[in-house]
């Protein structure tokens, strides 16, 4: 585990973690979510975006919003309740599985990530054609929001096809992937050949628990540095440090 970087002015975020207690399949309990805010600290991370699933089939906006504030404030009152703990940022927001027409829906904007124009969306795992991918992208055009593909090593690596970024690349959405890209052996080179073109936007643990899902941004920071890309990942820091203060 790395510690805390002590270069003046570092800030490193985690932009995908299920950080929040008892709200879907991440942290069971708001022990677990301290814990996993420990990990995330001794990292070097500074502000996480809280992003739980909101599946639009399965809930009510409103119920969704009602759980999500419900578990946030569990989570700050244990926090609270901890002595000698700084607890890093945490910018609430939403992993919003993608539906058909979802450029059109109502009321959108309240599942971006707070104070930004962001909106992570989870496209389903399957090969994805163009008119997905437009509904995604119009997004932005109709709603004044910003697409920001979920985990997109994720798709990538688990259909074997890596042209999903340049299709990506084609088209006004940003991109996040996961820290576990740039970990596991079999797609490190291409992460790192990413990186160095610029062409990731956003960089999250999408962390589940203290465990076998556990944060690991400052793991992945570490192996860009030793590639020699350590500026190239600050880059999307800052990058990133500027969306979540609204520019």
């Amino acid at each position: 585990m790395l510690n805390k970087p002590r270069t003046k002015g570092y800030y490193m975020i985690d932009f995908h973690a299920h950080i929040l207690p008892n709200i879907d399949d991440g942290a069971e309990n708001a022990e677990v979510s301290l814990n996993m805010l420990k990990i995330s600290a001794e990292q070097g991370v500074d502000c996480l975006v809280a992003a739980p699933h909101f599946y639009p089939d399965e809930e009510s906006l409103k119920s969704f919003l009602e759980r999500r504030a419900k578990a946030f404030h569990s989570l700050i009152e244990r926090c609270n309740a901890e002595e000698n703990f700084k607890m890093p940022k945490i910018k609430l927001g939403a992993e919003v599985y993608w539906f058909k027409g979802m450029s059109n829906a109502e009321n959108l904007d309240k599942l971006a990530i707070q104070n930004t124009q962001c909106l992570l969306v989870e496209p389903p795992m399957a090969r994805w054609n163009e008119d997905l991918i437009e509904d995604i992208e119009s997004i932005g055009v109709k709603q004044k929001l910003v697409p920001v593909i979920a985990h997109a090593d994720r798709y990538a690596r688990m259909l074997e096809d890596y042209s999903l970024f340049d299709v990506l690349g084609r088209h006004r959405v940003l991109i996040q992937t996961n820290a576990s890209f740039f970990i596991y052996d079999e797609c490190r080179k291409k992460a790192l050949e990413l990186l160095a073109e610029g062409r990731i936007h956003f960089i999250g643990s999408d962390c589940h628990n203290a465990d076998n899902r556990r944060p690991n941004i400052g793991d992945a920071a570490k192996i860009a540095a030793e590639a020699g890309l350590a500026k190239q990942f600050a880059q999307i820091t800052v990058n990133s440090k500027r969306v979540l203060e609204g520019n």
